[in-house]
This record gives C-alpha cells, sequence and structure tokens, in this order.
C-alpha cells in the first residue's frame, strides 16, 4: 500500500476520524481545558498531528474524477460501510450523530426527554454545567460535545475553581456517568475530563500513592489522568466501542489505556456493571464493527499518479 492511499484513507474517514480525534485527545492532551500558561495545540492543527501518522497527505480531489474504478474521497466518505459505522457506533457516543438533534432544547426540555431515559439528553445536560462552569451559554452545550467550536474546545482557566464552578463540574461529572450507564458509554472521557477539572490527580481518586506517583515522570504524568483512565474503563466494559480499524493504524488508545491502568480500570468497571444491574439494565453488548480491513478500504481510494 502507498504512503498515499495511507495518508487519504486517514482523511477519507472523516466523522470516523473526529472520534480517533477525541480519544487521541484524551491521550496526548491536545484538547479540553489547560490551565493559564500551559501551551495547547489549536483544534485546527489535529488533522495534521494525523497525517503526520500517515507520513504525507496528498490532495487527489482533482485526479480521484480522471481514474476510473475508484472513490473519491467523498464517496468513500458515504460508502455503505462507512455509514454502518457511523450507526453502529452512534447510540454509544456523545460526539457525533444523534447528538446534534438536541441542539437548541431547553434545560426543561432535557429533564423531560431524561424522565424517559434518553441517554443523550444526560449528556447535553451535563455538558451544559461545563459551560455554566465557563460562564458560557447552555446554547454551547451541543456546539461543545460535536466539536465544532475551536475556542469551547482550547479552554483556559484560573485555579482555583470557584465554588459554583466546582458544584457544576461536579453535576456535569454526574450527568455523563447516567449517561454511560443509560447507554452513551463514551460519555465515561467526559466523567474524566470532570474530574481533571477539579484537580483530582491519581492519589487523590486512590489509584496510586502519592510517593509512587511523585516517582513518575512528566510525559508518564500527562497520560495518568482521569480522561485516560476511564477512556481505558470504557473499553474494559466493552471493547467493540471502538472504531473498527483503530488497532491496525495504532489508534486502538482505549485498548492501550484498558491494558496500561487495568488494576485501576477493572474495579471501576465492575461498578459500572453493578449500578447497570440496579436501574434495572441489561449488561451492555455493542455490535461488532463490519469495517473492512485499514488496507482493503485504503485500495478503494483513488490516488494521483506517483
Amino acid at each position: 500500500m502507498t504512503k498515499y492511499r495511507k495518508a487519504n484513507l486517514l482523511f477519507v474517514v472523516g466523522g470516523v476520524v473526529i472520534l480517533a480525534v477525541l480519544l487521541m485527545g484524551a491521550y496526548l492532551g491536545w484538547f479540553g481545558e489547560t490551565s493559564e500558561g500551559e501551551a495547547i495545540i489549536p483544534a485546527e492543527n489535529v488533522q495534521s498531528q494525523i497525517a503526520i501518522r500517515a507520513e504525507k497527505h496528498v490532495d487527489n480531489s482533482e485526479s480521484a474524477s480522471e481514474v476510473e474504478n475508484c472513490l473519491s474521497e467523498s464517496m468513500l466518505e458515504t460508502h455503505p460501510a462507512m455509514m454502518d459505522e457511523w450507526a453502529r457506533l452512534d447510540p454509544y457516543v456523545v460526539n457525533f450523530g444523534s447528538i446534534s438533534d438536541y441542539r437548541g432544547l431547553a434545560e426543561s426540555e432535557l429533564r423531560h426527554l431524561i424522565a424517559q431515559g434518553d441517554s443523550g439528553a444526560m449528556a447535553v445536560l451535563g455538558a451544559m454545567h461545563v459551560m455554566r462552569a465557563r460562564g458560557l451559554s447552555d446554547s454551547d452545550a451541543v456546539p461543545y460535545l460535536l466539536l465544532e467550536e475551536p475556542n469551547l474546545l482550547s479552554y483556559q482557566y484560573k485555579l482555583p475553581h470557584t465554588e459554583q464552578q466546582i458544584r457544576h463540574y461536579e453535576i456535569a461529572a454526574d450527568w455523563f456517568y447516567k449517561s454511560a450507564l443509560h447507554g452513551r458509554l463514551l460519555a465515561l472521557i467526559n466523567v474524566g475530563h470532570q474530574l481533571d477539572m477539579l484537580g483530582k490527580k491519581p492519589p487523590d481518586l486512590g489509584w496510586v500513592s502519592t510517593e509512587d506517583y511523585d516517582l513518575l515522570t512528566r510525559a508518564q504524568k500527562s497520560t495518568f489522568n482521569a480522561a485516560s483512565v476511564y477512556q481505558g474503563v470504557a473499553y474494559t466494559i466493552a471493547p467493540q466501542v471502538e472504531v473498527g480499524f483503530f488497532e491496525e493504524i495504532g489508534l486502538d488508545f482505549g485498548s492501550m489505556f484498558a491494558k496500561r491502568f487495568a488494576d485501576i480500570a477493572q474495579p471501576i468497571a465492575a461498578q459500572f456493571r453493578s449500578d447497570r444491574a440496579e436501574l434495572g439494565l441489561d449488561p451492555l453488548i455493542i455490535p461488532a464493527s463490519t469495517l473492512p480491513p485499514y488496507s482493503e478500504l485504503a485500495e478503494l481510494l483513488c490516488i494521483p499518479p506517483e
């Protein structure tokens, strides 16, 4: 497979890659809240980071139409295999797809849906409390979840938080956890983000002793955070939550975190399963991906002459 096919496939995946970006954000610290003075990577640079993995991105929009028996990038985005993957993951995520249906709903409308067990409404209400902690409008909640606004992803804050901010983050974490319990499993990452925002370090959460934590390097500490651990928890609960070919191309961060933080993630996952059972909910089972292997998808792409 050529490097051109590799690069273009990563861009073609479109919305599925956005999910990859979110998961990588927990790993690399690209997204989310940073304390004042810390460096951040702007959201618009995310795709360039993905391109680095594929060595080089080549724009084939002009040549694609000149080659027969192949698919352009836009055609592959709407290929049945990709659409099926969207549909498979949609009920379990909070960062694309049907979450957009909650745009413009007031808290009272969300609570009406929540009373019916609507997990999407729970996630949006959680996001509203994140916005309130920042002093922003409730209407920013859905754009925040859908990664639509770079200024909502790159947030700087001053410590210490006010009591009101702390309360909003605590309520947000609670709603994201409820959303995960009711099906939107990857809302667990958002639970972790709120714990990180509250300044909860691994020793504070009982995951490691202060002495052992202090022995870690800065790089090790940067990926040992609640968002990363809770991503591992989600994978521990349902490995199928990752996009089909992520393991093949090295983006299987859920699997990586589940292994790295197994001693922490497994008890949290066990408590999650117990909490679902108390609500009378069946064990969460996510259908397996039917995406073809990465190599097969790449071969469908039109590429420029070499």
